[in-house]
């Protein structure tokens, strides 16, 4: 036969039954042989953290392209800024950059891959000087070589040491980056006319 239960405990059990069922109230007092998890429980919750590292690093990627951008930007800025300082004064013509004309003491290359993809300055040698190319887009340019289909500028380099050269008398300059947030995007300085 089986025990019956005394009155103690069917009161305590009544009391248990009218809060009503609850996820929490099952998990909780519900009998079993073993201890641990169910194959359930598991895979819920290798689920939950799946879903939330997957999210975390598409977050985290966009999140390093977008800093990457900004220092491209910076880079920009900087080079620009180095080849007005250089210009000597009363001159139409842009002298030669140098890893001097810098803070960090080197000429700024692209921060993911510097052998892949560069920073280009396209030039022109007209005298009096006229703008420079216009922006061009990331389709039609050689990121390595610096190279630009559909437009002949009259100089063509990659941003380094010794560019432009003082021989070709650049009287005014284009500088580009390819950007990786954005697709196809280009960001560019031109020289202040």
């Amino acid at each position: 036969m089986k025990n019956l239960p005394t009155s103690t405990t069917l009161s305590v059990n009544t009391q248990k039954s009218s809060k009503g069922f609850t996820l929490i109230s099952l998990l909780l007092f519900r009998k079993r042989s073993c201890k641990g998890f169910t194959l359930i429980e598991l895979l819920v919750a290798i689920s939950i953290v799946a879903i939330l590292s997957t999210i975390g690093m598409v977050v985290y990627g966009g999140v390093q392209a977008r800093s990457r951008d900004a220092k491209r930007s910076g880079d920009l800025t900087a080079i620009a800024d180095a080849l007005e300082g250089n210009k000597q004064a009363g001159s139409i013509f842009y002298t030669a950059l140098a890893g001097a004309n810098f803070a960090g003491g080197s000429i700024p290359s692209d921060p993911r891959s510097p052998l892949t993809q560069k920073y280009c300055m396209w030039g022109e040698t007209d005298v009096p000087p006229v703008p420079g190319i216009a922006k061009p887009t990331s389709a039609n340019v050689n990121w390595t070589t610096c190279a630009i289909t559909g437009s002949s500028p009259e100089y063509t380099a990659v941003i380094g040491d010794g560019v432009p050269v003082t021989a070709t008398k650049v009287t005014s300059f284009t500088i580009c980056a390819k950007l990786e947030a954005v697709t196809g995007g280009v960001e560019c300085r031109s020289s202040r006319l």
